[in-house]
């Protein structure tokens, strides 16, 4: 993607958000966690690439301690990732948690 870019071929990612419940299965039973999701669609030349990135999680008992806080971790991850966008001269949408 960042090639594309630099070669002056136009690079778009479109960015959406997902909250996703989850439970997770490990030695000492199940934990019902709350995931936060990034979705990047990059199109360039003529083809279209998917990605997804778990920004952040938390137990989904603690939401009402833990979700400001993730959420901000969530978002801290997502701007560096648009940093690295705007360097690369890649065009795309903000978009945060909240």
């Amino acid at each position: 993607m960042e090639e594309a870019a630099k070669e002056e071929n136009q690079v778009v990612v479109e960015v959406s958000l997902d909250k996703i419940p989850a439970l997770v299965h490990h030695l000492y039973g199940v934990t019902d966690m709350t995931y936060l999701i990034a979705n990047f669609n990059m199109i360039a030349l003529a083809k279209i690439s998917h990605c997804q990135r778990c920004m952040a999680s938390y137990p989904a008992q603690n939401e009402k301690t833990d979700k400001t806080s993730m959420n901000r971790v969530a978002n801290k991850r997502l701007q560096s990732s648009f940093y690295a966008f705007k360097r690369a001269g890649i065009y795309y949408n903000e978009n945060f948690f909240s």
